[in-house]
C-alpha cells in the first residue's frame, strides 16, 4: 500500500463541495505528489490550477501526509503561508492501484474530491 500511494499523480479530476452542500466539478490540471512512505508518513505537496469556466484559481500546499493503520485513511499536517500547521484529519483513500487514487480530504472550507492517475 504505502509503496503505491508514494509518487507523482496527475489531477484528472477536482470536485469541490462546500459545508452547505453545493458541490462544483472544476476543469483542472495539476499534481499529486506524495514522497516516499516510512513509518506511515512522508510528505506531500498539491499543485492545483482549476477554472470556473470564467475565473482561474491556484491551490498550492505542502506538508506532511499520515497514512492510517489500515491504509484507508490519512490526516494532512499542512504547512500554512504562515509558517504554522494545520492538521486535517479526514482525508480517505476511496480507490487505489497502481495508476489510479481517488481520494477526498476535508479542510477548513469544504471537501476536496480528487481523481488522480500516475
Amino acid at each position: 500500500m504505502d509503496k503505491c500511494i508514494s509518487g507523482d499523480w496527475k489531477i484528472d479530476k477536482y470536485e469541490y463541495s462546500n459545508f452547505q452542500g453545493f458541490s462544483t466539478e472544476f476543469e483542472s490540471s495539476g499534481q499529486f505528489i506524495i514522497s516516499t512512505i516510512s513509518e506511515s508518513q512522508g510528505n506531500y505537496s498539491i499543485d492545483l490550477s482549476y477554472s470556473d469556466g470564467t475565473n482561474q484559481f491556484i491551490k498550492s500546499e505542502h506538508g506532511v501526509i499520515i497514512i492510517g493503520p489500515q491504509g484507508e485513511t490519512y490526516m494532512l499536517n499542512r504547512t500554512n503561508p504562515d509558517g504554522s500547521y494545520s492538521l486535517l484529519d479526514l482525508g480517505n483513500i476511496l480507490f487505489l492501484n497502481k495508476s489510479q487514487l481517488e481520494t477526498t480530504f476535508i479542510d477548513e472550507s469544504g471537501l476536496h474530491h480528487y481523481i488522480l492517475s500516475k
